[in-house]
């Protein structure tokens, strides 16, 4: 039923249009989640902030730092159309930018999507390779609420990555990282409008 409720029902309401704010809602049920993974002792807090994931993924690791300095870069480049903005405030602009939605939007889809979806169903969907494919539908789902297919394809693509990178690594920090440099570099490329945002 929880899992019904959270990544079914939830997304379907949304969907419909009911007076729900989503990133909001969003937020605090990813932060509810939270606090039931502090307080469950049989999930490894390490896996929320800790890098011990990482070793033996060094691509991985340099590839999502590399994609992030670039969607910064690109964050930059586009604050030059403002009047007046030194180079060191578009710097702080493009940080400002990836700090806003690496907090408010990836960490808590990745803490959600990931970090909980994992641990509180790997007892139903078993093998890890299920569980990616069930996470990967679950995001999918959630992005219903934009009513287009580019969305819901791009976020196929993205779930899938970003599950294979939590099952491999087990890391919440860097998912959420390639997650934030991504979902920049979608928004650069000028999709944000199928997703209700621009840059």
């Amino acid at each position: 039923m929880e899992l019904v409720a959270i990544f079914g029902a939830i997304p379907g309401a949304f969907a419909l249009g009911l007076p729900l704010h989503k990133m909001v809602s969003l937020d605090v049920i990813a932060i509810v989640c939270g606090i039931v993974l502090l307080q469950d002792r049989g999930f490894d807090r390490r896996e929320l902030l800790g890098l011990r994931g990482l070793r033996g993924h060094l691509p991985l690791v340099v590839a999502t730092f590399a994609a992030t300095v670039a969607a910064a870069a690109v964050v930059a480049v586009r604050a030059r159309a403002a009047a007046g903005l030194s180079p060191a405030a578009r710097v702080g602009v493009a940080v400002a930018y990836l700090a806003g939605y690496a907090l408010v939007s990836a960490v808590p889809q990745e803490l959600l999507y990931r970090s909980y979806f994992f641990h509180r169903y790997r007892g139903i969907f078993g093998s890890e390779r299920r569980l990616v494919i069930a996470s990967t539908v679950a995001f999918a789902l959630l992005h219903v609420v934009f009513h287009n297919a580019v969305a819901i394809a791009l976020t196929v693509v993205g779930g899938w990555v970003f599950s294979r990178t939590y099952a491999s690594t087990r890391s919440l920090a860097l998912v959420s990282l390639q997650h934030t440099s991504l979902g920049v570099a979608v928004f650069a490329a000028g999709l944000g409008p199928y997703f209700g945002s621009h840059l």
